[in-house]
């Protein structure tokens, strides 16, 4: 029980050069002024493929690993 409210999926990717935050339904949630050519080319590839975060501790994690 209790899991309710943090079932949103996310979906993180490449948007316009910089980190973008898409919603289950691909609606732009928020977006990071992180320039994506910035980061190591792994993490690169990655965002271009889209990165799916199931609970939105797992999205803060992932762009604290971002944003430093």
């Amino acid at each position: 029980m209790g899991q309710g409210e943090s079932s949103q999926r996310y979906t993180v990717r490449e948007y316009e050069g910089h980190i973008g935050i898409f919603l289950e339904d691909g609606t732009l949630k928020s977006e990071l002024k992180t320039p994506v050519e910035l980061l190591p080319e792994i993490d690169q590839k990655k965002l271009q493929m889209g990165i799916t975060v199931n609970t939105e501790e797992e999205l803060i994690l992932l762009m604290e690993s971002y944003t430093g």
